[in-house]
């Protein structure tokens, strides 16, 4: 049977979880994408911040044919997305 030293030991458990702790942290530090919401009066679209994990595909499915108000409180003005421009900026 082979004797492994305590730092060897160590070392084959606090790796891992080091490993671990990096992964978060660099996760952590994605810059986040940006998505430009359309709708037929351009004079309402505009740009906002999403997650650095949303997909193109994930946010059609969440603005697109949704309706969104557009309006300064108290007004509301509600409208419906038509299209987006998605940027990925990872």
């Amino acid at each position: 049977m082979k004797t492994i030293n305590t730092s060897e030991q160590a070392k084959a458990i606090i790796r891992p979880e080091w490993n671990k702790m990096q992964d978060f942290l660099n996760e952590k530090h994605k810059q986040l994408n940006s998505v430009k919401v359309l709708f037929n009066n351009p004079q309402y679209n505009y740009s906002t911040s999403v997650s650095a994990n949303t997909t193109e595909a994930s946010a059609k499915e969440y603005f697109v044919k949704k309706q969104f108000n557009v309006g300064a409180y108290p007004a509301e003005i509600m409208r419906t997305c038509i299209a987006i421009e998605f940027t990925d900026n990872n």
